[in-house]
This record gives C-alpha cells, sequence and structure tokens, in this order.
C-alpha cells in the first residue's frame, strides 16, 4: 500500500475535494491493516492543528462509516481508550473523534444519526452556554452584562466602564492616576463565560461558574486580583505610566499565589475540584503556596492538591488546557467524570451517574458552540457509555444528563 497515496485521499476527503472514485479507493486502502494506522496518525495529527480541518458531506461520512462498522479484526485501542474494545468500536471512537473535527466543528445544526439511549423519538437537547456574566460594584449594585447594549458606557467612581462587543468589558482611568480604589467582581454563571480589559490593559477571559474581584486602579506596589474557578490571563508588562515603576501582578486563587510580569497563563481553580492547575503558555510565572515557590517557564504546568502541600510540576504537549477559551472540549486520555463536570458547567445541567466510571477514559474535541447532543453522541460512538437527557427539578437548571451503561 502507498502512504502518501492514502494521506493524499485522507486530506481530499477533509476538504470535500476527492472526487466518487477517490473515496472508493480511500475505502479500500483504510480497510487494511496500515490504512487504520495511517488514519489514527490523519486524526492524530488533525488533533494538533485543527485549524485543518474542513467539513465533508453526510453521504461520505456514512459511507466510510459503514465500511469501518463491517470490519471484524480484534484490535487494542491503547491511544484512545485505556479498554480492550473490539476493532469496529475502536475504530468507532476514532472516527468519533474525527467527526468531531470533520463535522461539529464545522456544521450548523448537531449531528442525529445516532439518537441519544433511552430519549424517545424527541430527543431533549440542551443548546451551549453564552456571553453571560453579572457585574457587581462596590456598593452592591448589580449589572446583567449581556442585557447591556454594545456600545453602552458606565461611570462608576473613577473609572470609564465600556462594553465594546458582546462579550468584552473594557475598564479604564479618567484622567490622572488615582490612588484611590474601589472593589469591583464580574462573575460567569453556569452555561456563561465573559471577557474583562483591567484598567493596566491586562485582559482576562472567564470560564463558566467563575468570578474575578479586582480593584478599579492599580496605585499601590502590586497589582492583585482574586480568582474563582477559570481564567486564562493575558497580562500586561508591570509598569505605571506615570512613575514608570515595576508592578507585579498577582492572582489570588485559594491558597494559591502566581506572581506575573507580564504573561499569558490559564488558572483552573475550582472549589469542586481536587486539584488546581496554573498552565503557562508565555513568559514566566512564579506559584506560591504554603511556603513553597516554583517557577514556570513557557509549556509547564503546575498542580497542586488541596489536600497536600507540593506543588508538581509538569510539560504539557497540546492545547488541551486552554482548548476552551478557543471554544472547544479538548479532551486526552480523560476520565468521563472529568469530561462531564466541563459539560455541567458550559450547559447548566445537573449529572447522574448510573453506571461504574472506572477505565472510561476519551480523547477527542468538540466545539463549545454545538449542542449538548454533539459532544454527548461522540461519546457514545465508542458503544461503552451512554446517556439521557431529562428534566431537571433544580431551579435554574437546562436538564440533566444520566450516564448509562
Amino acid at each position: 500500500m502507498s502512504k502518501p497515496r492514502l494521506k493524499y485521499l485522507l486530506l481530499r476527503y477533509a476538504s470535500n475535494e476527492a472526487s466518487k472514485q477517490e473515496v472508493e479507493e480511500m475505502l479500500l486502502l483504510i480497510k487494511s491493516s496500515e490504512g487504520t494506522d495511517e488514519l489514527r496518525k490523519f486524526v492524530a495529527n488533525m488533533m494538533s492543528d485543527p485549524e485543518k480541518v474542513l467539513p465533508v458531506s453526510d453521504s461520505e461520512w456514512e459511507k466510510l462509516w459503514e465500511t469501518i462498522k463491517s470490519s471484524e479484526r480484534p484490535y487494542r485501542q491503547s491511544f484512545y481508550s485505556r479498554s480492550w474494545l473490539k476493532y469496529a468500536a475502536s475504530v468507532v471512537l476514532l472516527l468519533g473523534c474525527a467527526a468531531t473535527f470533520l463535522i461539529f466543528k464545522n456544521r450548523n445544526t448537531p449531528i442525529t444519526k445516532t439518537p441519544l439511549a433511552h430519549s424517545g423519538n424527541h430527543m431533549m437537547d440542551i443548546k451551549p452556554g453564552g456571553d453571560r456574566a453579572i457585574l457587581t460594584f462596590a456598593s452592591g449594585k448589580l449589572i446583567k452584562l449581556d442585557t447591556l447594549p454594545v456600545g453602552a458606557v458606565i461611570q462608576e467612581q473613577n473609572c470609564r466602564i465600556k462594553k465594546i462587543s458582546t462579550y468584552t468589558l473594557v475598564y479604564s482611568m479618567m484622567g490622572l492616576e488615582d490612588k484611590s480604589w474601589y472593589n469591583n467582581k464580574i462573575s460567569t454563571p453556569a452555561g456563561g463565560q465573559y471577557e474583562i480589559i483591567l484598567p493596566d490593559h491586562s485582559k482576562v477571559r472567564l470560564n463558566a461558574s467563575s468570578s474575578l474581584e479586582f480593584p478599579t486602579s492599580f496605585s499601590g506596589k502590586e497589582r492583585t486580583v482574586t480568582l474563582v474557578g477559570e481564567a486564562y490571563f493575558e497580562v500586561a508588562h508591570a509598569y505605571v505610566k506615570q512613575s514608570g515603576k515595576k508592578m507585579p501582578f498577582i492572582v489570588h486563587a485559594g491558597d494559591l499565589n502566581v506572581e506575573v510580569m507580564g504573561t499569558h497563563f490559564n488558572i483552573k481553580a475550582y472549589a469542586d475540584e481536587p486539584e488546581t492547575k496554573t498552565t503557562l503558555l508565555e513568559g514566566k510565572v512564579k506559584i506560591s503556596r504554603k511556603g513553597i515557590s516554583k517557577i514556570l517557564m513557557p509549556g509547564q504546568q503546575a498542580i497542586t492538591d488541596h489536600k497536600a502541600s507540593p506543588i508538581l510540576v509538569k510539560s504539557f504537549d497540546d492545547q488541551e488546557p486552554v482548548a476552551w477559551k478557543d471554544g472547544l472540549f479538548r479532551f486526552r486520555e480523560t476520565n468521563i467524570e472529568e469530561i462531564m463536570k466541563e459539560v455541567q458547567r458550559w450547559y447548566n445541567v445537573s449529572v447522574e451517574y448510573k453506571t461504574r466510571t472506572e477505565g472510561l477514559d476519551f480523547t477527542g474535541m468538540v466545539a463549545r458552540t454545538k449542542n449538548v447532543s454533539a459532544l454527548l453522541q461522540t461519546l457514545e460512538l465508542t458503544g461503552s457509555v451512554h446517556f439521557q437527557v431529562v428534566q431537571d427539578d433544580r431551579k435554574g437548571s437546562a436538564g440533566k444528563i444520566l450516564v448509562l451503561p
């Protein structure tokens, strides 16, 4: 078999440029052992560079789907799942990931080829979260930012606040530097996200169920903010215009302090998570906790257990920790419980488990702009887990997801 030929055909297929004859040739090559290995590499490359992905037609997807389902050769699925699966199921998972790239990310409607288990003829679906947040002033006054029109300007104490887009709020000082300041807080609900540009021009994007407390003016020795939940920071270089004095930027997240001078990093510090994770993309940060400090370099992640003191530093080689800011769910050998926590926050749902979760680990990527069915159906393609979406009695909840065997 010509591996370059199969790679060529796969790229043609992914970009919707393959002819009928090329598609048939590609399917024949994929059915071979070497073809399967090449397909795995192709999907892995797509995961490392999702911008290469282009949509495919339903008819081509159906052809490839039926061909893979017809295979019976035993196979150990080591990369995408830790459990033993039949060849068909393992490649279905592979194609579930491929479908995520080639279909879910680029379609305007969710895939409905595989209805969610036990959900009946009229499957209950849940829309994704959106640009929603609440701004709380020092006085206690609240503003729902999603109801504020783009372009609206608010004057609060010594600063000017402007909504410049559906998801971005900008703080700026009025006139000369004012040494008086007041704490404000921006909070996102479950199913919400928002971006704020602070008075020093640092940019912070909040994930769902998160909050950031910050001063309206950075005029002291340091710029200090407090985070609950998850946020991606792009910190402006630490200088004050009037004095030229360096001012370190410090994030308090629970009992963790992160000190930076100008960098891009992500902090995930949810109270219902066992660990806090700080991921550095650019620059350098200092992580401090209970008298222990570590320096992070780009490409490193610091993990702190809420019940233990040490700070574990490890390298990461993909964009999984920060995929959310780019509008993606991205998982690599991730347990179903961790995945469903992300689902809970983004879709504002509760989750109930009707099956054991040990060994239910998945790899894949789905756009956060899709209904919840897009993600659940991709996971169901493995045959190792199923879901039912039902009404939830919890006030304000969009629904409940039952995780089934």
